[in-house]
């Protein structure tokens, strides 16, 4: 008779072969919490489990998280080594704030890196009730990205009379050239 394995165990199972056909010296410690497994890898070469910018981690994550949902048993899963991910959302939050103090100073649009999708969460919710910037996101994946827009944008001179003549020089028409005084 044959016993069928637990969420917990396959999702062990797995990252253990995983990790031994990466060479990567560790071991998964898997716990479930709320109907989330959570993988903690450590060991000697834990820190290769992460990768350039967490990629390795989101790889192992998915991969994971794919192989799990196959039985249906459709559990959320989050890999993490060394509290990688913890430190890596204060970096974002700090990012995102420093970059919202830019575009709101500057004026100007700030766009960043392209990110996972995780990740672009991450800086959305960071800015989310700031009362200098506003966030969007842009292009399509892999590319896309968040672009910071500053909420003191100003669009044309409060007077109307034509003020920014000095700063940007005399108005042009779309196709005619430019705007004669007769």
């Amino acid at each position: 008779m044959t016993t069928k394995s637990t969420p917990v165990e396959l999702t062990e199972k797995f990252v253990e072969e995983l990790l031994k056909k990466m060479n990567i010296k560790a071991e998964p410690i898997v716990t479930e919490v709320d109907g989330v497994i959570y993988v903690d890898i450590e060991g000697d070469d834990a820190s290769l489990a992460i990768g350039y910018r967490g990629e390795t981690l989101d790889a192992i994550q998915y991969l994971t998280l794919t192989v799990l949902n196959q039985n249906k048993q459709f559990k959320k899963v989050v890999v993490n080594t060394g509290n990688y991910r913890e430190k890596r959302e204060l970096t974002l939050i700090t990012l995102a704030n420093r970059l919202a103090e830019k575009a709101y100073r500057t004026g100007k649009k700030v766009s960043l890196e392209p990110m996972n999708p995780f990740e672009r969460r991450i800086i959305h919710s960071a800015l989310q009730d700031s009362a200098k910037a506003t966030t969007t996101s842009e292009g399509e994946e892999p590319n896309r990205h968040i672009v910071i827009i500053p909420k003191n944008v100003r669009t044309q001179s409060s007077n109307g009379n034509g003020g920014d003549f000095k700063k940007k020089g005399m108005p042009k028409f779309k196709s005619f050239g430019y705007k004669r005084g007769f």
